[in-house]
């Protein structure tokens, strides 16, 4: 059974936790899903550094109900673009259909945001249906404009550059923003990113990103590179680390965390309360007129009048390092929202 987040999204985080997550954050997302349509999985993005509140929002939209727009939202070419996209892979006549496994909506908020937030657009990749001409396909249907002939042979090179092990995870087209490029997440092994970016005419410098990643490694399971690709590789990148249990069950992420804390990316209040975050909260009784949470906190009354057990899940997804054009870093928790059967094991 599918239960719309937008919802309940506000009773997914105790109150310890508003640290990374504030309650002015939390109402203004609350405020945008109200004009969005359904969906059933999202995810936070929050920035790990003090004195840094601004919280973005992803969803996930499914393929298993026709989603319509309102009529508020069509008047922006941006959303009827996505629109478009969305109804030609539910439709199944489209390669999209094939070839996109899930899409996601991201929006950036920040608190002086229009009402009617713009997305951007990414699609989830089919693993195992994809080839290089696919790639740069989608991308050019992506754009959804006149592509100029630097930024067509650029596209095909960073393409026709990925190392033979690559899993393309990600397209996305940052429609909100103002440059026109194709965002790329790739999973590329660590000790090939580097040899990768040099290959793509990328500006950054070799020697600081093969010290972070031979230092990330140590933490992290395995990395997605995140780059912009346009008429040239932008400078700004993304390196995305996942570890496989959240970590009640796994000790590096305290030791990645603590890394972070010691670059200055991460204060130390968000560093404990990150380690917090992974939990559920579910429904007690049919009767009940409070969600009770496993540490023993209150919850607000949402769909109690369900009789499918569920419960309302917590994970980390990843941390994000973010290699700014100036050299700077920046650190990104990704926190997943999403709901699951409660006889499933909720806190990996």
């Amino acid at each position: 059974m599918n239960y719309p987040i937008k919802s309940c999204i506000k009773s997914f985080v105790p109150d310890s936790q508003y640290s990374l997550v504030s309650h002015k954050s939390f109402s203004f997302i609350d405020s945008i899903t109200n004009i969005l349509p359904a969906f059933t999985t999202a995810i936070l993005e929050c920035r790990l550094q003090d004195n840094q509140p601004r919280v973005d929002l992803e969803v996930n939209l499914s393929s298993k109900s026709y989603i319509n727009l309102s009529e508020e939202l069509l008047k922006y070419p941006e959303w009827q673009f996505c629109n478009n996209i969305y109804h030609d892979w539910v439709k199944n006549n489209d390669l999209l259909a094939e070839k996109v496994k899930h899409i996601w909506l991201e929006f950036d908020i920040e608190e002086n945001s229009s009402l009617i937030p713009l997305p951007c657009i990414f699609l989830g990749l089919n693993r195992n249906k994809f080839n290089h001409k696919i790639l740069i396909e989608i991308s050019f249907r992506l754009l959804n404009r006149q592509l100029s002939f630097a930024f067509k042979s650029n596209l095909k090179h960073c393409v026709n550059c990925l190392p033979s092990k690559t899993c393309v995870f990600y397209l996305g087209a940052m429609l909100s923003r103002s440059e026109q490029t194709i965002r790329f997440v790739s999973l590329i092994p660590s000790d090939q990113i580097s040899d990768y970016l040099k290959r793509i005419g990328w500006s950054g410098s070799q020697e600081k990103i093969k010290s972070l990643l031979s230092k990330l490694s140590e933490f992290t399971d395995y990395m997605c590179l995140s780059y912009d690709v346009g008429e040239i590789v932008m400078s700004r990148i993304g390196l995305e680390c996942y570890l496989p249990e959240q970590p009640k069950y796994e000790s590096r992420w305290k030791l990645f965390l603590d890394y972070l804390v010691k670059l200055n990316l991460c204060s130390e209040f968000k560093r404990n309360t990150l380690l917090e975050w992974s939990g559920y909260s579910k429904k007690v009784s049919k009767s009940a007129s409070l969600f009770q949470d496993n540490n023993k906190l209150k919850w607000e009354n949402i769909f109690l009048e369900q009789r499918e057990p569920v419960a309302f899940i917590r994970k980390i997804s990843h941390v994000k390092i973010v290699c700014n054009s100036d050299g700077t870093l920046e650190a990104k928790a990704y926190l997943h929202l999403c709901h699951e059967p409660i006889n499933l094991k909720l806190d990996r």
